[in-house]
């Protein structure tokens, strides 16, 4: 009977699931958690540069057609933050929220996200260039109502930057793109989305995502040894198809 009402409950969450506007495609993408150690991997200098050399290492694994890090993963938490536009009122509490993620180059596409303006992130987006800053539509008819959102500033506190906590201590961040609204979490009105780049907020916490041609669960060793080559100390938590993560989501919300 257990078995049987678990059945139940997952045929219902994968309907359900196909009955949403997602705005990505999980089919196809495996994801995993990965932890940079801080005794290894202490200063952004370091982390940007085992995060190049990981994304590297799987991207030239068989069966990878693209790989990307994000944080959170979607469909992981449900954090909102507000997102003050540059002109308009600094009042938080009348402020837009929003869900921000961090992401390397190559996470829309490889999530299958779709660009709406502008651009999506490009290797110079680092730590010596200009802070930009990714939104999506529901967002951008916020920030620039009736207009173009492309080239406007906003602020954001990044969830787990603490010394951002002061309004007036977060840095602006200009609008390059805007892509399509994505799904979150299983609700009747998801939040906007805010996407940085990573080279410009170093974290130790990833979700690593790869799309495949392949079965999903054919690559799951496949990249965890990929990572492995990059760090013995690298290890890939948590693996599993995209699908299975979001159908995991819904069934435990039906509990």
């Amino acid at each position: 009977m257990i078995l049987l009402f678990g059945a139940g409950l997952m045929f219902r969450t994968i309907a359900r699931m196909q009955s949403l506007a997602l705005g990505f495609r999980a089919d196809g993408v495996v994801a995993g958690s990965v932890v940079l150690p801080m005794s290894r991997y202490a200063d952004s200098s370091d982390k940007r540069l085992v995060v190049d050399r990981m994304l590297a290492r799987v991207a030239a694994t068989s069966g990878v057609r693209s790989v990307a890090l994000v944080f959170p993963l979607p469909f992981g938490n449900s954090w909102r933050f507000p997102v003050l536009v540059e002109g308009a009122a600094p009042d938080e509490e009348a402020a837009p929220r929003a869900m921000v993620f961090t992401a390397s180059p190559g996470y829309f596409e490889t999530m299958d996200v779709r660009l709406r303006a502008g651009r999506t992130f490009l290797p110079k987006d680092d730590h010596a260039s200009p802070l930009v800053v990714v939104i999506s539509e529901s967002l951008a008819r916020r920030v620039a109502p009736g207009g173009n959102a492309i080239g406007r500033r906003i602020r954001v506190r990044v969830p787990y930057l603490a010394s951002f906590d002061d309004v007036d201590e977060r840095p602006w961040r200009t609008v390059v793109g805007v892509v399509t609204d994505t799904e979150k979490e299983f609700a009747a009105n998801p939040p906007p989305d805010v996407y940085v780049p990573y080279a410009q907020n170093p974290w130790s916490n990833h979700a690593l995502i790869v799309r495949t041609d392949r079965p999903e669960a054919t690559m799951f060793e496949p990249v965890k040894r990929a990572l492995s080559a990059v760090d013995p100390a690298l290890a890939l938590s948590n693996v599993e198809s995209m699908t299975d993560v979001i159908a995991e989501q819904g069934a435990s919300g039906e509990d």
